[in-house]
């Protein structure tokens, strides 16, 4: 989470504002960055942390709880902030959202792989963890369907369900959509 901000902040954000002219114009997506991040870096710090031992099951909650207020606040308000962007040129807007994607990406494998001990190890995590992530919370009806996110191969998401999936599969079952994009009713509710 702190990359993807981070990125957005340094690449993204400066775009958006050059494109319409009004500086400070995402002034008040940084500042709700800001609102979320200690209590972001408190939930890390105990989850890279933590002992299975030393599990406390209300800690994890009311870490949770002490920064999804603001995040979830930034989130709604962020949906907001983009569909107001259409009032400029749109073309230039996608550019800089593809060249904040493609950034993001590289720098997420250069870091990914700099960070693994071995460079298998990360393509094991890539394909374990992340593309599972990915698919489960891509909602492919998401506006009647018009955004193919992640454009793939039709026959990828029975690879990463059958194949890629099957060692964390028990965590699967919180993402709000099944590996194949559609949405599914949450697990557990409140």
């Amino acid at each position: 989470m702190h990359h993807h901000h981070d990125a957005e902040e340094k690449e993204f954000f400066p775009s958006i504002e050059a494109i319409s002219g009004i500086e400070g114009l995402m002034t008040q997506n940084v500042e709700q960055h800001r609102a979320f991040t200690p209590g972001f870096e408190r939930f890390e710090e105990y989850c890279r942390t933590c002992l299975p031992a030393g599990y406390d099951g209300e800690r994890l909650k009311a870490l949770v709880e002490g920064f999804a207020e603001p995040l979830t606040r930034h989130l709604y308000d962020e949906i907001n902030t983009l569909l107001a962007l259409d009032k400029y040129d749109s073309a230039k807007i996608r550019q800089a959202y593809q060249r904040f994607e493609k950034s993001l990406m590289a720098t997420d494998n250069v870091s990914l792989l700099h960070t693994s001990k071995h460079h298998d190890s990360w393509l094991t995590m890539l394909k374990q963890r992340i593309a599972p992530l990915v698919f489960g919370t891509a909602d492919r009806s998401f506006e009647g369907g018009t955004h193919d996110f992640p454009s793939v191969p039709f026959f990828v998401p029975y690879v990463i369900h059958y194949v890629f999936a099957r060692k964390h599969r028990g965590a699967w079952r919180f993402n709000p959509c099944t590996l194949w994009r559609d949405r599914r009713e949450l697990a557990y509710g409140e």
